[in-house]
């Protein structure tokens, strides 16, 4: 029980002007009516505004002023919930007609203190919500250590979330800078358990978060600072996250959704400094982030773009599904750390960029070395597995500078299988340009099944020649076949030492008349006339 001194230190107060701050003690746990003077030690409820409102004992405490033509919110400078024992539940009211019935909302202007519970409790009046709100330029606080409790109602503002603070349920929580622990968990209220989901909104997260079983934790954060994890049955879906170093995003057995920009690397091992994806769980990726170190799920659907700037490591017989893109930056790396069992990329699935593939690995998708406006190239480092899915994409930008793989002595290719597929990307082909799509060190068996030109002009014809050492494409006829020197285009005197030089050793660039592979006086003739008639 409160001590007398304090009750008579409290009726000055309660007596004085609403012009200063008073103290308010709820002394009826039983009590239901905020309006109620009877509820209040001294007989006099607080004012709208300018009151500090204390419940110092234990017993359940409801703000439920159904059945009142009043209107909401109810609003404090301060709150303290201080008896650990202790539950502030917030209703709601109606006046009249059903349609008319509604959450309360709490509004407080300067701080929250709770070491005990506040619960929202939605029942049948409507969803309710704990404001913390903007006053005289100074956001409120939410401080202490005690549990706020969600039944689809919400907690607002502008306002902080102290270190250890709960807040858990369903609802929304909308605050710049949270720091305590929130969890998403499944329904208890008057509609049962069932699956949930909590949307949290925060300028700055540095506090726990979790995703209980059959719930939902949705992230929108400029900035994660904190672990991040999705229980068992749990799913955590980031809309908008920048994960700083340090920071562990984990599926920890459950599903994490990522389908808004995800930057600072969501892959990441956390020795090197940011975050990493438990060796269980759902990855599903639909945003585009920024990931280096180690992948712990054994498998993951990407329909993104995961840039690797330096490396990717992913554990042996992983999969990796979906229609994304994984792009190797500037030289990075792409590792299968099990050399016994290979990473398999599935059918929609492409490498881009610059750099190595390390490890085995079975490519069912697509390699696609460099860009669209810049060349690259992919090295093999070790077995790969080609199957009738696989397509090798060469952009030719000019006739030095178009992509390439290149398969290491370490890296048998056998058997060829797929189908490549060349792209002129600026650049009109000369007859008798070559350009190496697969450079090997070693033998290889097989031959792809189809060359696709999807843009070439039907002047020209390019055919594969399966050599030594390499897979080459190669022009065989152009719209200008006498033009077989630089510069492409035009005729000069380089295009008769060419041809001449292609004559003497049998080179298909001159065999340019019937009978195909017997060189002529037809094939002279056949160049003297492309000769004369110039290019187009």
């Amino acid at each position: 029980m409160r001590t007398p001194h304090v009750i008579a230190l409290s009726l000055p107060l309660l007596a004085a002007s609403h012009a200063a701050a008073g103290d308010y003690f709820w002394t009826n746990p039983a009590g239901g009516a905020w309006f109620q003077g009877a509820n209040w030690l001294g007989g006099a409820q607080p004012s709208a505004f300018f009151a500090d409102v204390i419940i110092d004992e234990p017993g359940e405490y409801t703000i439920d002023i159904a059945g009142q033509c009043v209107s909401y919110p109810v609003n404090a400078d301060t709150l303290s919930v201080l008896a650990p024992d202790a539950t502030l539940r917030i209703g709601g009211w109606s006046c009249g007609a059903p349609s008319s019935a509604r959450g309360i909302e709490l509004r407080i202007s300067e701080s929250l203190r709770n070491n005990a519970r506040i619960q929202l409790h939605e029942g049948a009046l409507g969803a309710p919500s704990l404001r913390l709100h903007t006053a005289a330029g100074q956001p409120a606080t939410l401080a202490g250590f005690g549990v706020v409790s969600l039944a689809n109602g919400a907690v607002t503002g502008e306002g902080r979330q102290l270190a250890g603070h709960t807040i858990l349920g369903a609802g929304s929580v909308s605050l710049a800078h949270n720091e305590g622990f929130i969890t998403a968990s499944p329904r208890t209220d008057l509609l049962g358990a069932q699956h949930t989901t909590l949307d949290l909104d925060v300028g700055i997260n540095t506090g726990p978060l979790s995703a209980e079983p059959d719930a939902t934790l949705s992230l929108a954060a400029t900035l994660n600072e904190a672990d991040i994890a999705a229980q068992p049955g749990g799913t955590i879906h980031l809309r908008e996250v920048h994960n700083a170093p340090g920071a562990v995003i984990s599926a920890a057995g459950g599903a994490l959704v990522v389908d808004g920009p995800l930057t600072g690397g969501a892959l990441h091992n956390t020795l090197l400094g940011s975050a990493s994806i438990s060796a269980v769980g759902d990855v599903v990726l639909v945003g585009e982030f920024t990931a280096s170190g180690r992948a712990l799920a054994p498998g993951f659907s990407n329909n993104a773009t995961i840039t690797v700037p330096d490396r990717y490591e992913l554990p042996g017989g992983s999969q990796i599904d979906g229609a994304g893109t994984i792009l190797l930056h500037d030289g990075a790396q792409l590792v299968a750390v099990d050399p016994g069992l290979p990473v398999m990329l599935k059918p929609a699935q492409t490498v881009s960029g610059t750099g190595a593939l390390v490890g085995p690995f079975s490519i069912m998708g697509t390699l696609s070395p460099g860009t669209p406006t810049e060349a690259g190239e992919l090295t093999l480092t070790d077995a790969v597995t080609l199957h009738p899915t696989t397509e090798i994409l060469i952009d030719v930008l000019s006739p030095e500078d178009y992509d390439r793989v290149v398969a290491s002595p370490a890296s048998p290719m056998m058997p060829l299988d797929g189908r490549v597929s060349l792209r002129f990307l600026g650049h009109t082909p000369c007859l008798g340009e070559e350009f190496t799509v697969l450079q090997t060190s070693g033998p290889y068996t097989g031959q792809f099944a189809n060359l696709d030109t999807p843009n070439l002009d039907a002047a020209y014809a390019i055919a594969l020649e399966y050599r030594a050492a390499a897979v080459v494409a190669r022009v065989t006829s152009a719209a200008c076949p006498a033009d077989l020197a630089e510069p492409c285009g035009q005729l000069d005197y380089s295009d008769v030492i060419a041809f001449l030089t292609a004559f003497a050793a049998a080179s298909p660039s001159a065999d340019l008349a019937q009978p195909t592979g017997q060189f002529d006086f037809s094939d002279i003739l056949a160049f003297i006339s492309a000769f004369a008639a110039g290019c187009p």
